[in-house]
């Protein structure tokens, strides 16, 4: 009984195991090279490759890897010429594409939309290649991995003809089989005249291959040029002479470009002084030394209000929480600077007055723009040239110099990514950059700028990080000292992009005059009043000397020392302090004994004030070849296949 259930268990499964489906075994059942070498020491190399397939792996047709890389006796890295002459499939023409892959090229033959019927397939691809031939003292060899160690089925018979030039017959051969070292030495060879004929003995497996080895006479091969070297030596530098012309090219531009425009005049000497150079207007004054507005232009607004209310056109009431603009009814004796004309047009259509509250946002902003245009635009490039077209043609090279390396140079895929992701990185953290940058100079409070700048540092820092990592990445990758130049000279390229991109705005001589001129009122606002009084034709202290200046002191950001000066002169002079009260400036429970205090914190937080008033922004969605002596060798890396 016992023994009739183990054969029904045996019989049922035996039924079971013949009805699963046989795996599909593909395998290349030969795998011929014809190699014709030239006197000239190119080769003509034919592989004849008879195939089973299953639709399993190979569905559309085979791929073949060609290494173009080797590594010479001086342990650096040497480029090989190849070129394909044509595929076929079963003697007839073939669809190929050739796709770059580390070291080499790969050979994919067939179509992805069509499959190619289960069965035997011969493939027959045909290729010219150079820089094979090893040129040693006393003879010359061809060590030739004929199958490459990467094809992915077996290989039950690999063979290898070697036809030499006419009249030149082999020294001695050698050959060796297995995985990529291996020692092993399961074929035969056979000479026939000039030529050598290599076969295996025993089948292949998966990452198996063939290399053989041909040594004939010294001469027998013409040896290199002066001019195959020269190119040759051009050819395996190809990436850092790329990377160091176009390193060279982005180099040229931005230095000419800079000394041409971007250079600034050399700066005069500067001397204080009690009056604004050329007659400069506050606005124009915050202008001229910030090469452009500062806080979005809202101290030079803060800066013309003051002066308005000093030349007794508006008074200005500090209402704490928000600030009152009020027309004097009184017409400009002169006439007014763009900037002032607009506001106090602006106040005076307003009626008897106009407050700066949130309630009246929009209308600031509006004015506040109006303000900044029509003084950008009488003045633009008359002070300072930002260059915008050179820079802007400085970049678009930089980027295009930055591919040629990249297209024209020849990198594995690791390097690449090196290349590839650092510049990305860059050109994000460089503008998220500039717009904090923007964003730190227009900010109505401090406390933002400081953020902002923060910000700025560490995304600056995590890209030194980036850089750094991907620098010991590239040393890592790299296949020789031509990588490592390509992307020590490409990440030059990109800093000296930088660098040229923050300096090339420049003063003009006119702007440059002025801002001496800028230095030397700062110069004079800023220092103690015993430094003052020994400047040659000072002025004194007065209120009258002090108001005139006071909008000079907020567009350069000095009103608290100046005001301090001030409040100083107001202490010493005792009834005559108070009786001052100025009629251009109305503040709660005004004290002279504190007015300098006062004055100066209202002067600085006026355009902090404004800027608070301001309406939020709308919001927005977001969407080898491997080379030998015959002295000694192994089976070869380098190339092989699969099916696809």
């Amino acid at each position: 009984m016992r023994h009739t259930l183990i054969g029904a268990i045996l019989f049922l499964a035996s039924m079971l195991l013949g009805a699963l489906p046989a795996q599909a075994m593909e395998v290349i059942q030969s795998y011929h090279a014809d190699i014709d070498l030239d006197k000239s020491g190119r080769m003509t190399v034919t592989e004849t490759i008879r195939v089973l397939a299953e639709n399993y792996k190979i569905k559309h047709g085979i791929f073949r890897d060609f290494p173009l890389t080797f590594s010479g006796d001086d342990g650096e890295m040497h480029r090989v010429d190849f070129k394909i002459i044509g595929v076929k499939r079963d003697d007839q023409t073939e669809n190929f594409k050739a796709e770059s892959i580390d070291n080499g090229t790969r050979i994919v033959i067939g179509r992805e939309d069509v499959a190619i019927p289960p069965g035997e397939h011969t493939y027959e691809i045909k290729y010219e290649t150079g820089r094979q031939i090893r040129y040693f003292a006393k003879h010359d060899e061809l060590f030739w991995n004929v199958t490459g160690t990467g094809w992915e089925f077996p290989i039950n018979e690999a063979t290898a003809t070697v036809n030499l030039p006419a009249g030149v017959k082999p020294e001695a051969t050698v050959f060796y089989t297995g995985p990529l070292g291996s020692t092993e030495k399961n074929a035969r060879v056979r000479e026939a005249g000039g030529a050598a004929y290599f076969a295996t003995t025993i089948p292949l497996n998966m990452r198996e291959g063939l290399t053989i080895g041909v040594k004939f006479p010294k001469g027998a091969i013409d040896p290199p040029t002066d001019s195959d070297k020269f190119w040759w030596a051009v050819h395996d530098r190809l990436n850092s002479i790329t990377a160091g012309l176009c390193l060279l090219i982005v180099l040229l531009y931005f230095s000419i470009q800079w000394v041409r425009v971007g250079r600034d005049p050399s700066r005069g000497v500067v001397v204080p002084r009690w009056d604004p150079p050329a007659g400069l207007s506050p606005a124009l004054v915050n202008y001229v030394a910030n090469r452009g507005f500062s806080n979005g232009g809202w101290t030079a607004f803060s800066a013309s209000a003051i002066n308005l209310a000093v030349k007794g056109l508006i008074t200005l009431e500090d209402l704490k929480k928000a600030v009152r603009l009020k027309s004097t009814g009184k017409a400009p004796a002169d006439k007014l600077p763009i900037g002032e004309d607009k506001i106090y047009n602006f106040i005076k259509a307003a009626g008897a007055y106009f407050t700066l509250s949130k309630e009246n946002g929009r209308k600031i902003q509006s004015l506040g723009d109006d303000f900044r245009i029509a003084i950008d635009k009488e003045h633009r490039g008359k002070y300072h040239r930002y260059n915008l077209g050179v820079i802007t043609g400085g970049i678009i090279l930089t980027i295009l110099a930055y591919l040629a390396v990249l297209v024209i140079g020849d990198f594995n895929e690791n390097m690449l990514g090196l290349l590839i992701v650092p510049a990305f990185i860059f050109v994000f953290v460089a503008v998220f950059s500039a717009v904090l940058a923007a964003t730190a100079l227009s900010a109505p409070v401090m406390v933002l700028r400081v953020f902002a700048g923060i910000f700025i540092f560490f995304f600056w820092l995590a890209f030194a990080v980036i850089i750094t990592v991907s620098t010991i990445g590239a040393f890592e990758a790299a296949r020789s000292q031509d990588d490592i130049f390509a992307y020590g000279a490409s990440c030059a390229m990109i800093l000296i992009a930088a660098f040229f991109v923050t300096i090339m705005g420049a003063a003009t001589p006119l702007g440059r005059e002025l801002r001496d001129g800028v230095e030397g009122l700062r110069l004079y606002l800023t220092v103690a009043e015993k430094d003052r009084m020994n400047f040659a034709g000072a002025p004194e202290m007065s209120p009258r000397h002090f108001e005139k200046l006071l909008p000079y002191a907020v567009a350069l950001g000095v009103e608290k020392p100046w005001s301090e000066q001030f409040q100083k002169w107001l202490d010493a002079a005792g009834a005559a302090a108070a009786s001052y009260h100025p009629t251009w400036y109305g503040g709660q429970d005004f004290n002279s004994n504190r007015f300098g205090e006062r004055i100066s914190g209202f002067s600085s937080s006026l355009s902090s004030t404004i800027a608070s008033t301001l309406p939020p922004p709308p919001s927005s969605s977001s969407s080898g070849f491997s080379s030998s002596s015959s002295s000694g060798g192994s089976s070869g890396g380098g190339g092989g296949g699969g099916g696809w």
